[in-house]
């Protein structure tokens, strides 16, 4: 899977871009209609772009390389 994800002023976000099966990319299409019938059913409001409140009063969520760096205030 390939994504990207960022955080900011107490919102996340994650927008997936591409989705491989033993080395086969997965199109784009049926990537939604999957998150469409078995992922939004059981929770609203996520998809493969996705807005979100980070919690815990986390105001900045940073990805590196290997590392996840969190600002909570």
């Amino acid at each position: 899977m390939e994504a990207q994800a960022s955080g900011s002023n107490y919102r996340g976000r994650v927008q997936v871009n591409s989705v491989s099966i033993d080395g086969v990319e997965v199109p784009r299409f049926l990537l939604e209609l999957f998150v469409e019938k078995y992922v939004t059913p059981r929770y609203p409001g996520v998809g493969l772009d996705s807005t979100f409140t980070l919690p815990n009063r986390i105001e900045v969520a940073r990805i590196l390389t290997h590392a996840l760096v969190l600002a909570q205030r």
